[in-house]
Protein backbone atom coordinates (compact mmCIF):
# COMPACT_ATOMS: atom_id res chain seq x y z
CA UNK A 1 0.00 0.00 0.00
CA UNK A 2 2.56 2.32 0.80
CA UNK A 3 4.15 2.29 -2.78
CA UNK A 4 0.68 3.27 -4.03
CA UNK A 5 0.35 6.04 -1.57
CA UNK A 6 3.80 7.54 -2.02
CA UNK A 7 3.06 8.10 -5.78
CA UNK A 8 -0.57 10.16 -5.35
CA UNK A 9 -2.77 7.11 -5.42
CA UNK A 10 -5.76 6.75 -2.93
CA UNK A 11 -5.48 2.83 -1.92
CA UNK A 12 -8.09 0.78 0.38
CA UNK A 13 -8.47 -2.94 1.24
CA UNK A 14 -11.19 -5.04 0.29
CA UNK A 15 -12.37 -8.43 1.47
CA UNK A 16 -12.62 -10.89 -1.00
CA UNK A 17 -15.20 -13.80 0.10
CA UNK A 18 -15.63 -14.80 -3.33
CA UNK A 19 -14.42 -14.02 -6.97
CA UNK A 20 -18.04 -12.70 -7.49
CA UNK A 21 -16.71 -9.58 -5.06
CA UNK A 22 -14.20 -8.29 -7.61
CA UNK A 23 -17.02 -7.76 -10.36
CA UNK A 24 -18.34 -4.15 -9.49
CA UNK A 25 -14.58 -2.95 -8.96
CA UNK A 26 -14.26 -4.02 -12.48
CA UNK A 27 -16.73 -2.54 -13.73
CA UNK A 28 -15.97 0.98 -12.14
CA UNK A 29 -12.61 0.92 -14.22
CA UNK A 30 -11.14 0.27 -10.53
CA UNK A 31 -7.49 -1.48 -11.09
CA UNK A 32 -7.33 -4.32 -8.42
CA UNK A 33 -4.52 -5.63 -6.97
CA UNK A 34 -4.58 -9.09 -5.76
CA UNK A 35 -1.83 -11.39 -4.00
CA UNK A 36 -1.92 -14.85 -4.62
CA UNK A 37 0.66 -18.15 -5.23
CA UNK A 38 2.62 -17.73 -8.18
CA UNK A 39 0.85 -20.84 -9.45
CA UNK A 40 -2.01 -23.37 -8.23
CA UNK A 41 0.22 -26.09 -7.37
CA UNK A 42 2.99 -23.65 -5.48
CA UNK A 43 4.01 -23.90 -2.47
CA UNK A 44 1.82 -21.16 -0.15
CA UNK A 45 5.82 -19.18 0.73
CA UNK A 46 5.32 -17.98 -2.69
CA UNK A 47 3.49 -14.75 -3.46
CA UNK A 48 3.26 -13.20 -6.87
CA UNK A 49 0.92 -9.72 -8.05
CA UNK A 50 -1.98 -9.85 -10.26
CA UNK A 51 -4.08 -6.60 -11.37
CA UNK A 52 -7.50 -7.74 -12.17
CA UNK A 53 -8.49 -6.12 -15.16
CA UNK A 54 -11.73 -8.26 -16.63
CA UNK A 55 -13.86 -11.09 -16.30
CA UNK A 56 -16.36 -13.31 -18.28
CA UNK A 57 -18.89 -15.19 -15.77
CA UNK A 58 -19.51 -17.52 -19.13
CA UNK A 59 -16.13 -18.80 -19.31
CA UNK A 60 -15.60 -18.75 -15.60
CA UNK A 61 -11.90 -16.91 -16.24
CA UNK A 62 -10.56 -13.29 -14.67
CA UNK A 63 -8.67 -11.75 -16.60
CA UNK A 64 -5.23 -9.81 -15.50
CA UNK A 65 -1.82 -8.13 -15.70
CA UNK A 66 0.47 -10.65 -14.45
CA UNK A 67 3.90 -10.06 -13.50
CA UNK A 68 4.91 -13.66 -13.56
CA UNK A 69 2.66 -14.64 -16.94
CA UNK A 70 2.21 -11.23 -18.66
CA UNK A 71 -0.48 -8.98 -19.94
CA UNK A 72 -4.19 -9.83 -20.91
CA UNK A 73 -3.40 -13.32 -19.15
CA UNK A 74 -6.45 -15.50 -18.11
CA UNK A 75 -7.21 -17.58 -14.87
CA UNK A 76 -9.71 -20.14 -14.61
CA UNK A 77 -11.85 -19.09 -11.17
CA UNK A 78 -10.72 -22.22 -9.86
CA UNK A 79 -7.17 -21.28 -10.58
CA UNK A 80 -7.85 -18.40 -8.62
CA UNK A 81 -9.49 -19.90 -5.73
CA UNK A 82 -6.66 -22.19 -5.71
CA UNK A 83 -4.09 -19.90 -5.62
CA UNK A 84 -5.99 -18.02 -2.62
CA UNK A 85 -5.23 -20.85 -0.70
CA UNK A 86 -3.69 -19.81 2.83
CA UNK A 87 -3.72 -15.94 1.40
CA UNK A 88 -5.34 -13.14 2.86
CA UNK A 89 -8.03 -13.06 0.78
CA UNK A 90 -7.64 -9.44 0.28
CA UNK A 91 -7.79 -7.21 -3.12
CA UNK A 92 -6.20 -3.31 -2.93
CA UNK A 93 -8.16 -1.27 -4.64
CA UNK A 94 -6.30 1.44 -6.63
CA UNK A 95 -7.35 4.88 -7.60
CA UNK A 96 -5.47 7.80 -8.81
CA UNK A 97 -5.33 10.96 -6.43
CA UNK A 98 -6.57 14.56 -7.25
CA UNK A 99 -3.32 15.61 -8.55
CA UNK A 100 -3.00 12.61 -10.68
CA UNK A 101 -6.51 12.24 -11.92
CA UNK A 102 -6.08 15.73 -13.10
CA UNK A 103 -3.61 14.69 -15.39
CA UNK A 104 -5.76 11.16 -16.31
CA UNK A 105 -8.43 12.20 -19.62
CA UNK A 106 -10.30 8.86 -18.48
CA UNK A 107 -10.14 5.17 -19.53
CA UNK A 108 -9.88 4.65 -23.32
CA UNK A 109 -12.28 1.53 -23.98
CA UNK A 110 -11.51 1.87 -27.67
CA UNK A 111 -7.97 1.10 -27.53
CA UNK A 112 -6.83 -2.16 -27.27
CA UNK A 113 -4.27 -4.27 -24.67
CA UNK A 114 -0.43 -4.45 -25.72
CA UNK A 115 -0.75 -8.06 -27.72
CA UNK A 116 0.96 -10.26 -25.44
CA UNK A 117 4.46 -11.98 -26.25
CA UNK A 118 4.19 -15.41 -27.10
CA UNK A 119 6.87 -16.59 -25.61
CA UNK A 120 4.89 -15.82 -22.44
CA UNK A 121 2.77 -18.97 -23.33
CA UNK A 122 5.15 -21.10 -23.55
CA UNK A 123 4.92 -23.46 -20.69
CA UNK A 124 8.66 -24.11 -20.11
CA UNK A 125 9.23 -20.46 -19.60
CA UNK A 126 6.38 -20.17 -17.27
CA UNK A 127 7.44 -22.78 -15.23
CA UNK A 128 10.64 -21.40 -15.14
CA UNK A 129 9.12 -18.11 -13.87
CA UNK A 130 7.38 -19.87 -11.31
CA UNK A 131 10.55 -21.94 -9.52
CA UNK A 132 12.54 -18.51 -10.08
CA UNK A 133 9.87 -16.60 -7.45
CA UNK A 134 9.75 -19.94 -5.20
CA UNK A 135 13.50 -19.23 -5.42
CA UNK A 136 12.91 -15.53 -4.37
CA UNK A 137 10.36 -17.12 -1.59
CA UNK A 138 12.91 -19.86 0.02
CA UNK A 139 15.85 -16.99 0.41
CA UNK A 140 13.56 -14.83 1.88
CA UNK A 141 12.65 -17.38 4.18
CA UNK A 142 16.36 -18.20 5.08
CA UNK A 143 16.90 -14.70 5.60
CA UNK A 144 13.97 -13.75 7.86
CA UNK A 145 14.10 -17.22 10.09
CA UNK A 146 17.63 -18.45 8.96
CA UNK A 147 15.83 -22.09 7.98
CA UNK A 148 18.66 -23.87 5.43
CA UNK A 149 17.30 -23.77 1.99
CA UNK A 150 20.69 -23.98 0.15
CA UNK A 151 19.84 -27.83 -1.47
CA UNK A 152 16.27 -26.68 -2.73
CA UNK A 153 17.54 -23.67 -3.91
CA UNK A 154 20.45 -25.39 -5.77
CA UNK A 155 18.42 -27.89 -7.29
CA UNK A 156 15.64 -25.36 -8.58
CA UNK A 157 18.70 -23.60 -10.61
CA UNK A 158 19.78 -26.60 -12.01
CA UNK A 159 16.29 -27.67 -12.71
CA UNK A 160 15.77 -24.13 -14.75
CA UNK A 161 18.66 -24.20 -16.41
CA UNK A 162 17.99 -27.76 -17.89
CA UNK A 163 14.48 -26.89 -18.81
CA UNK A 164 14.43 -26.81 -22.63
CA UNK A 165 13.05 -23.50 -22.63
CA UNK A 166 15.97 -22.09 -20.94
CA UNK A 167 18.01 -20.75 -24.00
CA UNK A 168 13.98 -18.27 -24.91
CA UNK A 169 15.28 -16.47 -21.73
CA UNK A 170 17.04 -12.83 -22.48
CA UNK A 171 20.98 -13.52 -22.07
CA UNK A 172 20.94 -11.40 -19.04
CA UNK A 173 18.49 -14.03 -17.36
CA UNK A 174 20.41 -16.75 -18.52
CA UNK A 175 23.23 -15.40 -17.06
CA UNK A 176 21.78 -14.37 -13.63
CA UNK A 177 20.61 -17.92 -13.06
CA UNK A 178 23.36 -19.69 -14.12
CA UNK A 179 26.13 -17.38 -12.03
CA UNK A 180 23.49 -17.81 -8.81
CA UNK A 181 23.28 -21.78 -9.18
CA UNK A 182 27.23 -21.00 -9.68
CA UNK A 183 27.14 -18.98 -6.34
CA UNK A 184 25.34 -21.66 -4.72
CA UNK A 185 27.82 -24.59 -5.56
CA UNK A 186 31.23 -23.19 -4.25
CA UNK A 187 29.70 -20.87 -1.28
CA UNK A 188 26.83 -23.14 0.13
CA UNK A 189 27.89 -26.87 -0.95
CA UNK A 190 31.58 -26.58 -1.43
CA UNK A 191 31.16 -28.23 -4.68
CA UNK A 192 33.58 -26.00 -6.47
CA UNK A 193 34.43 -27.85 -9.42
CA UNK A 194 30.56 -27.59 -10.54
CA UNK A 195 30.92 -24.00 -10.45
CA UNK A 196 33.70 -23.64 -12.00
CA UNK A 197 31.97 -25.74 -15.06
CA UNK A 198 28.63 -23.48 -14.90
CA UNK A 199 30.88 -20.18 -15.11
CA UNK A 200 33.48 -21.54 -18.13
CA UNK A 201 30.59 -23.32 -19.97
CA UNK A 202 27.16 -20.85 -19.32
CA UNK A 203 28.13 -17.42 -17.06
CA UNK A 204 31.21 -16.35 -18.85
CA UNK A 205 30.10 -17.05 -22.44
CA UNK A 206 27.13 -14.80 -21.92
CA UNK A 207 28.99 -12.11 -21.24
CA UNK A 208 29.92 -11.08 -24.64
CA UNK A 209 25.98 -10.60 -25.95
CA UNK A 210 24.98 -6.91 -25.45
CA UNK A 211 22.77 -7.44 -23.00
CA UNK A 212 20.87 -3.90 -23.61
CA UNK A 213 19.92 -5.66 -27.20
CA UNK A 214 16.52 -7.10 -27.77
CA UNK A 215 16.83 -10.81 -27.66
CA UNK A 216 13.96 -12.91 -29.84
CA UNK A 217 10.62 -11.23 -28.23
CA UNK A 218 12.26 -9.77 -25.61
CA UNK A 219 12.59 -6.18 -25.39
CA UNK A 220 14.96 -4.08 -22.86
CA UNK A 221 14.05 -0.39 -22.07
CA UNK A 222 17.18 0.07 -19.53
CA UNK A 223 20.31 -0.18 -21.16
CA UNK A 224 22.42 1.44 -19.30
CA UNK A 225 21.94 -0.76 -16.21
CA UNK A 226 24.07 -3.36 -18.37
CA UNK A 227 27.08 -0.49 -18.20
CA UNK A 228 28.29 -1.50 -14.83
CA UNK A 229 31.56 -3.00 -15.44
CA UNK A 230 30.74 -5.48 -12.48
CA UNK A 231 28.15 -7.17 -14.34
CA UNK A 232 31.77 -8.56 -15.99
CA UNK A 233 33.87 -8.95 -13.45
CA UNK A 234 31.69 -10.24 -11.07
CA UNK A 235 31.48 -13.57 -12.38
CA UNK A 236 34.82 -13.57 -12.88
CA UNK A 237 35.83 -13.08 -9.50
CA UNK A 238 33.59 -15.50 -8.32
CA UNK A 239 35.46 -18.34 -10.88
CA UNK A 240 38.52 -17.22 -9.24
CA UNK A 241 37.38 -17.87 -5.73
CA UNK A 242 35.86 -21.33 -6.76
CA UNK A 243 40.10 -22.19 -8.12
CA UNK A 244 41.08 -20.95 -5.16
CA UNK A 245 39.28 -22.97 -2.66
CA UNK A 246 40.48 -25.99 -4.91
CA UNK A 247 43.88 -24.93 -4.19
CA UNK A 248 44.26 -23.98 -7.78
CA UNK A 249 46.42 -20.76 -7.53
CA UNK A 250 47.80 -20.34 -11.12
CA UNK A 251 43.99 -20.50 -12.38
CA UNK A 252 42.53 -18.47 -9.38
CA UNK A 253 45.08 -15.58 -9.81
CA UNK A 254 44.02 -15.60 -14.06
CA UNK A 255 40.81 -14.97 -12.70
CA UNK A 256 41.23 -12.07 -10.61
CA UNK A 257 43.12 -10.35 -13.38
CA UNK A 258 40.73 -11.00 -15.67
CA UNK A 259 37.44 -9.19 -13.71
CA UNK A 260 40.49 -6.57 -13.09
CA UNK A 261 40.82 -5.99 -16.55
CA UNK A 262 37.12 -5.35 -16.93
CA UNK A 263 36.91 -3.60 -14.07
CA UNK A 264 40.18 -2.00 -12.33
CA UNK A 265 38.18 -0.46 -9.56
CA UNK A 266 36.81 -4.06 -8.36
CA UNK A 267 37.51 -4.34 -4.92
CA UNK A 268 36.97 -7.62 -4.11
CA UNK A 269 39.23 -8.96 -6.78
CA UNK A 270 41.69 -6.75 -5.59
CA UNK A 271 41.84 -7.98 -2.06
CA UNK A 272 41.56 -11.44 -3.51
CA UNK A 273 44.29 -10.72 -6.04
CA UNK A 274 46.41 -9.08 -2.42
CA UNK A 275 45.35 -12.45 -0.75
CA UNK A 276 46.94 -15.27 -2.99
CA UNK A 277 49.52 -17.02 -1.32
CA UNK A 278 53.33 -16.40 -2.80
CA UNK A 279 54.54 -19.09 -5.15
Amino acid sequence: MSFFEQNGYLVRSQAVEKIADLFPFVNADIPLVLALRASPDAPAITTSLRVVIGYSTSRKMLMVHDNLFGNNYEWSFDDVEAMMRDKPRVALAVTPGIEIAKTIAGPNHGIPYPPRLGIMDDPGMQEIQVKWTIISALELLYAEKRISTAGAITKLWEEIIANPSFGKLHPAAQMLASFNLARMYTNNLREHQKAIDVLKTVTIPLLSIDFSKPFGEWERNNPGVYDDPHWQSTPRVLLGVAYSRLGNKVEAEKAYRAALSYNPNDDEAQRLLKELPAS
